[in-house]
This record gives structure tokens, C-alpha cells and sequence, in this order.
């Protein structure tokens, strides 16, 4: 009968298997090797600010409805308290509704959960909350502090509690993010984690941490942007760069030019009205995650001419090749009166409305301008750059300055810094896509810079042309019909990216962040989840802790693909369609699929 005892108590307090921990990796991780188990009605104890006299109590669990949670309040809640509260809700979704059973990590025949004994098991019954410091002002980006620790430890022979504090709402989301990540669903009833002690001390490596979402080549229901939002939450990603219109379709609802939509769109059903973009942004906020809309321009416009057809210049040029990027060709007048006074008046109308929802960026585009449209631009009149170049230094200019008089920062694509040798304001932050060469080049004329360049970072690449060919292009594509930018970039490419290669250590502060992009010629909303988890995951650690170990060197892929298989599964179990990141025996038997 001891005996036995002694090997219940075992099975009940140790790990069946070293826990893979949290994804994006933290700075400090330290994991120990006892089992916990979280109480079915476990307590949330949250303060707010450093004297914490604002204190509220959430009692929660699996048969707590969130009617009738208690919540007390001694002040007016704001957007860091709103934060907390709402990342609580969505942490005890998680940790209770996931059902994440980690069966794949284990060989054939092991037992990969512990036994519950009630008698000797320790609980976790509490877990604190606290944000340390005042909100900064939501504006002021650059001081907004993400860090947090968070420390789960026993107290006694049948308890331990965990602590979670941040700086900002920002931290303590993130906090509770990787507080999530560290359990698992017994296959029964009861959820528990491997890894008691938790001691993580946690902070990102860069500040823009991102996803470009193309919605206007394919529209996503919004329902669809929030599925990404989430997903994004999860992975510790603040930004969400909404490409929101270009040349095939324009689905933004303006209320001043109410046609714009209404004729640009690809259907009525497909218009993002001014309640679907509040909603957006304010979904996002919530989850800490800031959206940066771009309205491409003065190129990618040519959907403009649906209803504007005179602000437009060479609208559907066919044969389309020597005129665009890709069809329909269409380009804003640069010199235009009547493009002048459309600019004032979609930005009057659409920057206090943005204003109102938090935002403090603004894309203004600028990518893949063709001087050979120029020519029938009766403003330019030209393909000579010479002549081109002035005339976009002051469209370019007047737009910048208009979006920063409406008090947003104004990103620009590299092509109108380095191509076209603009003067640009310094305030205006550069995104790179084509090569680390140009975030080089970026840095040193004195810009902040956000990289993710084509050979690495685009998630839209190795799936085929999806033009269609005849003649000679037939014959020269024939027969694989490859893309630009294929093969597709897997998710070990995108996380051995190094976008610091050939950048100066005194001008690497000017590098923000950077983004992997989601471009929609063949994804939509049924797909899309598919096409960028779990390589987003791999891009999301990049940005959060890097890539390499504390030596310099590449982390190995067999200490990483666990973890993001791993990430991967926890999305699966969220309902999230991620691809496979490999095979799962080698999941169960890790190290065995390596090539030397």
C-alpha cells in the first residue's frame, strides 16, 4: 500500500516530459519540472497602477457565466483597464476550453498525462495581477513599455499561486498571454501544467511587430480580420497593416464620396463601412495591437477611376505589362487640381474618424509608381524621370504633410526614398521590401525603417502564376508557371531571416520592426489562416526574441521546431486551420529527423 501511494504521488508531481514552454520565446525562461493543477473556479486578483488601491476580484472557472462575475470598481474604467479585463475574459477561455492534450510530443505506447491524486496534488487557486506604472499616453508609442514577469511557485504542500506584473496593460497582456501557453488539458477533466517552478522575465526585441493583410484584392469579412487579430494577439504582434485598398477593388465606405465604394468594390456585400472599421480598430486596441491603414497611392489606385475616372490617369492600359505591376493599370494625376481637392476631402473625412479610434499611424503607399503611365498623365506628360520626379516630390510632399498635420505618423514604401530620390520628412517611417540592400541604404539617409523583404517574408509566394498566359509567355512559363517570388517560403526561411545583415551597429536603433505580408491575388478568408500559421509564428519570434542564442549563433532547428509544432497545435485547438510544421513522428521522436 505505500508503494503504491509512493508511485501515485510520482505520477501526480512529476512531468511526463520536459514542457515546451512559451512561443515567441521569452528573454528569461526558467521552467521547472513538477506538476500543478489549475482550480476549477480559480481566482484573478488584478491592481492597477503602482499605489494598486484600484483592486478588483474575478472569480472564475468553467461553470462561471461572465454575467455574473463580480467586478468592483473605484474609478472610471479606461482603455489599460478595459485591456486587462478583457484579456482576463479571453485567459480563462483558453485555459479551460483549449482541450489541448499534448499526445504528438510523446513516443509511441508513454503515457503522456499525469494521474490526478486529489490528496497529494498541489493547486493553483490564485493567480495576481498587477500593472505597475501609469498608462502612458496611447499616442506616444515609443514609450509604451511591454516588459513583464511572470512567476508561478508553490506556497505550501498543496499550493502555489501565480504572479503576473507589467509595466504597462501592454505587459500584463502579454503576461497572461504566455500564462496560457503553459498548460495542457489532462484528456479528462482537469487542466495542468508541467513545469512548476515558472520564473520568465520577458521583454521584445523590436517595437513593430506586424502581418500585412491584403483586403482589397480578396475581401475578409471582418469577422475574418478579428480571427486574425486574435491569432495575432496570441503571438505577441502589435501591429496590423490593413492594405485596404489598390487597384482591383476600393471596399472602404467613405460618407462624403459614398461612390467610391459603391462602384469600386467588387459588390455591395464587399465594403468595409465606417462601423466595420471602428469596430476593427477598437478590437484591436483591446488586444493591445495597433492598425496601420494604407491607401496606396499615387499608384495602385486605378479603382479610384470607377467613379472618379478623371483623377485617373491610363485606366486598364492593355497590353498592361511595360504599363503597371499588374492589371488594371490606373494612376493618380500628379499635378491635378481636381486630385488636390479629392485628397482633401477623403482625408477630411476619413483622418478624424481614425483619430477618434486610436490610430496614430497612416500608410500613404508608394510602391511600384511607373514613370511609362506618366506619359499619359496630361499633368506630367512624360516617362523621363527627370521630369516625373518633381512633379511626385510634390504630390508626395503635399500627402506626407497632410497626414502629418492630422497628427499620424506616415509610412511610405521604399521605392519613393531610394528609387525615385525623394526628400522625405524624417518623421516619415520607411517600409522595405525588396532587399536587406535597401534597408541598408534606408538607414544610412537617417529613416526609421520597418523590413520584411520578398525573399523571406512574403507568405503569398511559390503557389503558381495567377495570371494566365498565351503566346510566347505560355511557352516561357510552360510548364510550371512559376511565380516572381517563389519557392514558398517556408517557416524555417522565415525564421532564419536576418534583416540586421550589412545594417551598422550605431544605425540599428533605426530599425523598427518588420512585417510578414499576406498579399491576396490567391488567398481569401478560407484560406488565409492556412497560408500564414504557423509561418507567421516563426516570423513572430524573430521580432519578439530573435533568432539567435545568447552566443550569436542560430538557435538549432531541433531545439525549435517542437516549440512551434507545438504553437501550432494550440492554435488547432483554438479552431485556427494552421499548416502542418512537420510529420509527427518526428515530433515523437525528437532529434531523429535531422540530415547532417
Amino acid at each position: 500500500m505505500v508503494k503504491l501511494k509512493l508511485l501515485v504521488f510520482v505520477a501526480a508531481t512529476l512531468a511526463p516530459a520536459a514542457a515546451k514552454g512559451v512561443w515567441p520565446l521569452p528573454k528569461e525562461q526558467s521552467l521547472g519540472t513538477q506538476v500543478a493543477w489549475l482550480a476549477s473556479r480559480v481566482k484573478f486578483e488584478v491592481k492597477y497602477g503602482p499605489a494598486g488601491n484600484d483592486s478588483t476580484t474575478y472569480k472564475y472557472g468553467r461553470s462561471v457565466d461572465h454575467a455574473h462575475v463580480t467586478r468592483r470598481r473605484t474609478s472610471k474604467k479606461g482603455l489599460a483597464e478595459a485591456r486587462i479585463d478583457g484579456a482576463i475574459d479571453r485567459t480563462k477561455e483558453l485555459l479551460y476550453r483549449d482541450k489541448f492534450v499534448p499526445s504528438m510530443f510523446f513516443k509511441k505506447g508513454v503515457e503522456f498525462t499525469p494521474i490526478l491524486d486529489k490528496r497529494t496534488a498541489i493547486w493553483i487557486n490564485t493567480i495576481y495581477v498587477k500593472q505597475t506604472d501609469p498608462e502612458p499616453d496611447n499616442t506616444k508609442d515609443e514609450l509604451i513599455d511591454e516588459s513583464y514577469t511572470l512567476t508561478i511557485k508553490a506556497i505550501s504542500a498543496n499550493e502555489a499561486q501565480a504572479e503576473i506584473t507589467g509595466k504597462s496593460s501592454l505587459g500584463v497582456l502579454h503576461g497572461l498571454t504566455s500564462l496560457t501557453q503553459l498548460f495542457y488539458f489532462d484528456g479528462k477533466n482537469d487542466v495542468y501544467m508541467p513545469s512548476l517552478p515558472v520564473d520568465i522575465k520577458d521583454s521584445p526585441r523590436f517595437g513593430h511587430r506586424g502581418i500585412n493583410l491584403d483586403v482589397a484584392r480578396s475581401f475578409y469579412p471582418v469577422k475574418s480580420i478579428k480571427r486574425t487579430l486574435d491569432i495575432l494577439s496570441w503571438h505577441k504582434m502589435n501591429r496590423l497593416h490593413l492594405h485596404i485598398t489598390d487597384s482591383q477593388s476600393w471596399p472602404l465606405e467613405v460618407k462624403s464620396m459614398p461612390n467610391l465604394a459603391n462602384k469600386g468594390a467588387y459588390t455591395k456585400d464587399q465594403i468595409y463601412s465606417v462601423r466595420d472599421v471602428a469596430d476593427i480598430y477598437s478590437y484591436a486596441a483591446l488586444r493591445g495591437i495597433k492598425v496601420v491603414m494604407e491607401i496606396d497611392m499615387p499608384g495602385h489606385t486605378a479603382s479610384i477611376a470607377y467613379s472618379r475616372p478623371e483623377l485617373i490617369a491610363n485606366f486598364n492600359h492593355q497590353p498592361w505589362d511595360k504599363f503597371c505591376a499588374q492589371p488594371p493599370c490606373g494612376q493618380l494625376k500628379l499635378d491635378s487640381p481636381a486630385v488636390d481637392q479629392f485628397l482633401d476631402e477623403l482625408y477630411g473625412d476619413l483622418f478624424p474618424r481614425l483619430r477618434a479610434s486610436g490610430a496614430t499611424y497612416f500608410h500613404a503607399g508608394g510602391d511600384e509608381y511607373n514613370t511609362n503611365s506618366a506619359q499619359f498623365d496630361e499633368t506630367v506628360g512624360s516617362n523621363d524621370t527627370a521630369i516625373v520626379k518633381p512633379k511626385l516630390q510634390r504630390f508626395v510632399s503635399r500627402l506626407h504633410n497632410q497626414i502629418l498635420d492630422a497628427g499620424f505618423t506616415p509610412f511610405a514604401w521604399e521605392e519613393m526614398l531610394l528609387d525615385f530620390s525623394l526628400k522625405l520628412d524624417k518623421r516619415v517611417i520607411i517600409q522595405s521590401w525588396l532587399s536587406n540592400e535597401s534597408v541598408r541604404k534606408i538607414v544610412e539617409k537617417g529613416h526609421r525603417v520597418i523590413f520584411g523583404n520578398y525573399v523571406n517574408w512574403y507568405l503569398d509566394c511559390g503557389f503558381g502564376q495567377w495570371l494566365d498566359f498565351k503566346g510566347g509567355a505560355f511557352q516561357a512559363q510552360f510548364p510550371v508557371f512559376t511565380d516572381y517570388c517563389s519557392p514558398m517560403k517556408n517557416w524555417k526561411a522565415i525564421y532564419y531571416y536576418d534583416p540586421l545583415d550589412g545594417v551598422p551597429a550605431d544605425k540599428q536603433h533605426l530599425v523598427l520592426g518588420g512585417e510578414a505580408h499576406m498579399w491576396s491575388e490567391q488567398v481569401d478568408s478560407e484560406i488565409v489562416d492556412t497560408r500564414i500559421w504557423p509561418r507567421g509564428s516563426a516570423a513572430a519570434e524573430v521580432l519578439w526574441s530573435w533568432n539567435r542564442d545568447s552566443t550569436g549563433a542560430y538557435r538549432a532547428m531541433v531545439g525549435v521546431t517542437p516549440r512551434i509544432a507545438e504553437m501550432r497545435e494550440r492554435m488547432v485547438a483554438r479552431g485556427i486551420k494552421a499548416s502542418l510544421v512537420t510529420q509527427g513522428w518526428c515530433l515523437q521522436n525528437p532529434g531523429d529527423c535531422q540530415l547532417e
